[in-house]
C-alpha cells in the first residue's frame, strides 16, 4: 500500500482538540476504509516540530523538507499561533428553569426488548402483574424475550432543571496548528 503526504491547518483550544476535529471531519468525509483512506484519520499525532520551524530561515523550504520526512501513519505539527485561554474566574453561565406547580411522578413497570446493543420500550404497566401479562403476550406472539424494569416517570411538570453553558472570554482565542501528514492509502 502507498501513502500520501500533505499538510492541513487546524484550529482548537489545544493541538489534541484540533487534531481530533480534523480526524472526525476526515472520517465523515472519507470513511476509515480499514485504515487506508489516505486522510489524517489514519494517522497518529507523534511529534512537535514547532521549535525547528521557528529557527528555520526559510519556512516554506522547512515545511517541504519535513513533509517528505514524516513516517507513514504519523502526523507532525507546528504550533503557528498559541491559544489564549479563558482567564475569567467563572467560565460558565447557569440559567435555571424554575418549576411552577408541583411535579408528579408515577411508578411504572416498563417492558423492554434488546436489539443488538440497544433496548427498545414496548409499553408499560402500572402494576407488576399488568406488565407481566403484557410482556407474556408479546413474548408468546413474537417468540422473543422481554425484560421488565421498575422506573419512575415524570408525568406532570418539566424535568428540565437548568442550562449550563460555557461563557467565552473576549480575549480568548483558539490556537492555529499546521499538521504534516503521511497517510496510508
Amino acid at each position: 500500500m502507498g501513502a500520501t503526504t500533505f499538510s492541513v491547518k487546524g484550529f482548537g483550544t489545544s493541538v489534541q482538540n484540533a487534531f481530533r476535529d480534523l480526524q472526525q471531519e476526515a472520517e465523515e468525509e472519507y470513511g476509515h476504509q480499514q485504515g487506508y483512506s489516505g486522510e489524517i484519520n489514519c494517522t497518529d499525532l507523534t511529534r512537535d516540530i514547532t521549535s525547528q520551524y521557528k529557527s528555520a530561515k526559510d519556512k516554506n523550504a522547512f515545511i517541504n523538507k519535513m513533509e517528505s520526512e514524516v513516517p507513514k501513519r504519523e502526523s507532525w505539527f507546528i504550533r503557528l499561533k498559541e491559544p489564549k485561554k479563558n482567564t475569567n474566574k467563572i467560565k460558565s453561565k447557569v440559567t435555571t428553569n424554575p418549576q411552577k406547580g408541583a411535579r408528579r411522578w408515577e411508578t411504572r413497570y416498563v417492558i423492554y426488548r434488546r436489539f443488538g446493543m440497544d433496548e427498545r420500550s414496548f409499553g408499560y404497566g402500572l402494576t407488576q402483574g399488568e406488565a407481566i401479562k403484557k410482556a407474556r403476550k408479546l413474548a408468546e406472539d413474537n417468540r422473543e424475550r422481554y425484560t421488565i424494569y421498575l422506573e419512575k416517570v415524570l408525568v406532570v411538570g418539566s424535568s428540565k432543571i437548568a442550562d449550563v453553558e460555557y461563557k467565552q472570554s473576549g480575549k480568548e482565542t483558539q490556537g492555529e496548528y499546521l499538521f504534516l501528514v503521511c497517510a496510508p492509502e
